[in-house]
């Protein structure tokens, strides 16, 4: 719905940008591939919502990067004010960019149905979460709060579950157990 509305203002930044005094030899392909990029970024977030239990990382990465590009537009459109509707349509525009980026950096644990218990909160987490650990929050203030027990602890994160582990230091001791015994022998 978000991306949505800000395709649509996308389709109006282009239409503005037709006007002769707004209108460059680069302003009506940027506002194209602009357009393109927010029916690019709706697929991709679909797919992904469908896909994946964590956030985009492309997508947020995507999103932190152009709003500050769009920014510092929206900023020098406003100084230079040659049509505050095309200002205001951009202005617009990057608003609904910032709360996509808000919408698309959440965690989807409260959407897995019963499924979340086996994800740890590492592997549903998104770009900001992980980068600055803030995943890790509800489990110093559980800590905090009370002592753990075997029972209270969330999921591990599932690359280090010991039952994974031990699968693949099992296949690695074959292997490993198969070539000595060559070398033993030769």
């Amino acid at each position: 719905m978000t991306i949505g509305v800000y395709t649509c203002l996308q389709l109006g930044v282009l239409i503005l940008t037709t006007k002769p005094h707004i209108r460059t030899h680069i302003s009506i392909a940027s506002a194209v591939l602009s357009l393109l990029s927010a029916i690019a970024l709706a697929i991709l977030s679909h797919l992904e919502h469908v896909k994946s239990v964590k956030p985009s990382f492309l997508i947020n990465l995507y999103l932190i990067s152009t709003i500050l590009f769009d920014a510092a537009r929206v900023r020098t459109q406003w100084l230079v004010s040659i049509d505050n509707a095309f200002a205001g349509v951009l202005s617009a525009s990057l608003a609904v960019k910032c709360a996509i980026l808000v919408l698309e950096a959440v965690e989807k644990r409260s959407l897995l149905f019963g499924l979340d218990h086996h994800f740890s909160l590492e592997s549903t987490s998104g770009l900001i979460n992980r980068s600055s650990f803030w995943w890790l929050n509800s489990l110093l203030i559980t800590g905090f709060n009370q002592v753990f027990t075997l029972n209270s602890l969330p999921a591990i994160y599932e690359k280090l579950d010991s039952a994974y582990l031990a699968v693949k230091l099992q296949s690695a001791w074959d292997k490993c157990k198969g070539s000595v015994l060559v070398y033993a022998y030769s």
